[in-house]
């Protein structure tokens, strides 16, 4: 359906999507991403998830606690990379004992599957004499989301972006006056309360308002 609305102010809210790695077999069926996964129906038995971040580490911890047991590959040498290295220590405790294996720098070359489940060939510290293959019934892709946007549709319309992103100023306020950006399509830090607080400059300013 196609409608054509008019307006005094526009505030776009366009969210994230999930930023999927260029590993060969991604687009396998049972491989998920973080949106997939809040739609499953029934607990996989075994759970694979590539990425050790804040959403991998998230829904590892509530899979392990449902029984499926879950295993975390992650390229970089520890988890949670850009949080302090105390906490992540005792975070990983805490995860080893809900079973969870945590497997760090480690990357994926590829992606099969084999009868009814996936095999996820792996390598330890780039050694490809080293490569292994994990098998689990999904594997969950947890590398990062990026702005649910159409950057050339929007520049064409006088929007600006850059990296990927809205650009926008103190005022959430886009390149075109009146129109307004909030949230994971202009803000780098992807997070719902960096979103809210935005999502309220936003429409003060676009009531005639003038805050930061």
């Amino acid at each position: 359906e196609k409608r054509r609305l008019n307006f005094d102010s526009l505030i776009l809210a366009l969210g994230s999507k999930p930023a999927l790695p260029p590993i060969p077999g991604v687009d396998l069926p049972n491989v998920l991403t973080s949106d997939d996964v809040l739609s499953l129906t029934d607990r996989p038995q075994s759970l694979l998830i590539i990425g050790g971040g804040v959403i991998g580490i998230e829904i590892a911890s509530a899979f392990a606690t449902f029984g499926t047991k879950v295993t975390i590959v992650e390229a970089l040498p520890e988890i949670l990379a850009n949080y302090d290295p105390e906490l992540t220590t005792i975070l990983r405790e805490l995860l080893s004992k809900k079973g969870i294996e945590i497997l760090t720098q480690t990357s994926i070359s590829r992606i099969t599957s084999s009868a009814n489940t996936l095999r996820v060939h792996i390598d330890n510290a780039g050694n490809a004499k080293s490569e292994k293959i994990l098998e689990a019934e999904k594997v969950l892709v947890c590398t990062g989301r990026k702005a649910n946007i159409n950057a050339s549709a929007l520049e064409a319309l006088g929007i600006k972006t850059k990296q990927g992103r809205i650009v926008v100023n103190e005022q959430m306020q886009t390149s075109v006056p009146g129109i307004f950006a909030i949230g994971d399509c202009c803000s780098p830090m992807m997070l719902a309360h960096v979103a809210s607080a935005e999502g309220e400059i936003a429409a003060e300013n676009a009531l005639g308002g003038n805050i930061k």
